[in-house]
């Protein structure tokens, strides 16, 4: 009877060294595998992070491209190297070629990369400063005072500050993408 006893004993005892065995085991790959998960989110927000970076870069290039485009156009316009009308219809045919997602750009400002915000406001102020600009010449223009000499010189340093901030803008997406 006594070897029964040692017998069930050991065998109890071995069971609970198993079930015990298993949940630590258990416990452990848990641990692990929401190690791993965490890791696998955090890799995946940090893609999408980049990604919409990229791709608020890449939108602010174009939009400064058409931008620079324009201002070519329309500053031969104030030298008196084409008319209105003529600038008009190259605006024209470049803003079907060149869309502007301006509702995207702001998305991703707002949501990604609102350390931007500054130095996207700056561009956004740039730009109005060179938009009032081109009105004036447009009214003085429709006014059959074709020469808009007058208006190239602060058109021009207009331009140069859309392009500075839009460098500076540039520089702050590319610094919050490698801070990710």
């Amino acid at each position: 009877m006594a070897d029964q006893f040692f017998t069930a004993l050991s065998t109890l005892a071995g069971g609970a060294i198993a079930i015990t065995g298993a949940l630590l085991t258990n416990r452990s790959n848990t641990a692990r595998l929401k190690i791993q998960l965490d890791h696998d989110a955090a890799l995946r927000t940090s893609e999408v992070f980049r990604d919409r970076g990229e791709e608020l870069y890449v939108l602010m290039e174009k939009w400064l491209k058409i931008l620079a485009s324009e201002y070519v156009k329309l500053s031969s316009v104030m030298q008196g190297k084409i008319t209105y009308a003529e600038f008009q219809d190259l605006y024209l045919e470049d803003a079907e070629q060149n869309k502007i997602e301006f509702p995207r750009i702001e998305l991703l400002v707002d949501i990604y990369y609102s350390s931007t915000r500054k130095a996207y406001d700056e561009i956004m102020a740039s730009r109005a400063k060179l938009q009032k600009i081109s009105s004036a010449h447009k009214r003085a223009y429709e006014r059959r005072e074709t020469n808009g000499r007058q208006f190239l010189e602060p058109y021009i340093e207009a331009q140069r500050a859309v392009e500075a901030a839009g460098e500076v803008f540039k520089a702050e997406i590319t610094k919050a993408i490698r801070g990710v």
